[in-house]
């Protein structure tokens, strides 16, 4: 059986210009920059510290309407993520990749993988 989890890691929001958002986020909110990376893809991820939790700027290439209000994604901060994903596997959880993925050079080559809740 996988270990408690943590925590909450990062609320990702997606936002239309990662400039004006990132200045608002590290200037006017004073929230301190953790990390940013752009992946292969074009989408620019920034990284805010926001206290106890983080804040995950995404900024994809070509600007995406969502509705006001809307979350993209929490993220949830375990340990041994590979117990989780086989744990909740035999649960019948759905994932939207086989495989956890390393995303190198970002916080330190964090592990990842994405999955949907009730309501999708």
């Amino acid at each position: 059986m996988a270990e408690k989890l943590i925590g909450l890691a990062h609320i990702g929001i997606i936002v239309a210009d990662a400039e004006v958002s990132k200045d608002f986020y590290l200037n006017t909110l004073r929230f301190d920059l953790k990390a940013e990376n752009t992946l292969p893809n074009g989408v620019k991820l920034i990284f805010c510290d926001a206290g106890t939790c983080q804040i995950e700027l995404i900024c994809p290439p070509v600007p995406v309407q969502r509705p006001e209000g809307v979350v993209s994604h929490i993220a949830i901060e375990c340990k041994n993520i590979e117990a989780w994903v086989e744990e909740l596997r035999a649960k019948g959880v759905k994932f939207e990749s086989e495989q956890v993925s390393v995303m190198d050079g970002l916080l330190g080559g964090a592990k990842n993988i994405f999955l949907n809740g009730p309501d999708g």
